[in-house]
């Protein structure tokens, strides 16, 4: 909202000879949104949110081995808490209504070179713009994994990640309150949930 400027204040600057100046003054300060505020307002915009932790966080390496579940079969995942979105790899994806409900079925190849095919519930789409500027559209599912010693629901876009290393990324969203991640270590825990348990591990 555009704060006006205090008449007051740019009289304080100019006399009544200036008066002239003075609406120059006040011309510029609407054009430029008003006196500084530096009040509580700049400090919201600046605020960033934590995440609730939901139990004690695991210390993992920033590459990690996880399993798919139910279909229990190994990827590999890059952890990333600089990104929010986490994203699979998926191929040969095809949309499909299942009573009232929206569904992808898709392909991915695990680590022993298997092809899987997953079905999965569409949880809705996200836009998105590479750094070369070309805007893409990614469909949105939602994957129960097992990463070290607990298994969680991650929402993940389905994308083309066969120039990737890993197949898997894990995001911000997915990681907060679980995993704290040593950017100096691989592969330290492998996936090893008892049970499968609910979404909110």
């Amino acid at each position: 909202m555009l704060k006006l400027p205090n008449l007051n204040t740019v009289r304080t600057f100019f006399p009544q000879q200036c008066w002239g100046l003075r609406l120059l003054l006040v011309a510029t300060l609407l054009i430029s949104g008003g006196f500084p505020n530096t009040g509580a307002a700049d400090e919201e915009l600046m605020t960033v949110k934590k995440p609730i932790k939901t139990s004690q966080p695991s210390t993992l390496g920033w590459v990690e081995r996880i399993h798919v579940l139910p279909d229990d079969f190994e990827l590999e995942a890059k952890l990333a808490p600089a990104i929010s979105l986490s994203s699979i790899h998926a191929e040969d994806i095809k949309e499909f209504k299942r009573g009232d409900t929206h569904w992808v079925r898709f392909q991915i190849e695990d680590r022993n070179g298997t092809r899987h095919t997953l079905e999965r519930e569409l949880h809705g789409s996200k836009s998105l713009v590479t750094a070369e500027g070309t805007k893409s559209k990614k469909k949105v599912v939602r994957i129960e994994v097992c990463l070290g010693d607990r298994n969680f629901e991650v929402e993940a876009l389905l994308s083309d990640r066969r120039e990737l290393e890993q197949e898997v990324r894990l995001g911000r969203d997915a990681l907060a309150g679980r995993v704290v991640v040593d950017p100096a270590s691989t592969h330290t825990q492998s996936p090893h949930c008892k049970k499968r348990s609910p979404k909110s591990s």
